[in-house]
């Protein structure tokens, strides 16, 4: 398959690492033991998947599911890679689910942040 626009392969891919490193960090501070950690992390991203659109495209899920999938970082994951593989965004169009990403991401992480200090005191 022919690249879209290689430019924008690099935020897409960028942005979605950042987001998952973010709530990466946030998911290890959801339990004490590592495989309570493990158990969750897999928990949550598998839920995120399923509405994401990693297991079903969007386009095969219900009208309710579809709308129901914005709050999954995966869906804005996959729809910025898309956007700059095959569905050839200009860069205004990428701004929209690379600061999406970048957002969790922030937020996820901070949250890790602080919970991570509240367990060492």
């Amino acid at each position: 398959m022919p690249m879209g626009n290689r430019l924008l392969f690099v935020p897409a891919v960028l942005c979605t690492i950042l987001c998952f490193v973010g709530m990466m960090m946030f998911i290890c501070t959801l339990g004490r033991t590592e495989q309570s950690v493990g158990a969750a992390g897999w928990a949550i991203l598998m839920i995120m998947g399923m509405i994401g659109g990693a297991m079903m495209p969007l386009a095969f899920m219900p009208s309710w599911l579809r709308s129901f999938s914005n709050i999954s970082p995966v869906k804005w994951g996959i729809y910025a890679l898309e956007g700059a593989v095959w569905r050839n965004f200009s860069l205004a169009e990428m701004i929209g689910p690379c600061l999406i990403l970048l957002a969790i991401g922030f937020v996820s992480f901070v949250l890790g942040v602080i919970m991570l200090k509240r367990q060492e005191v």
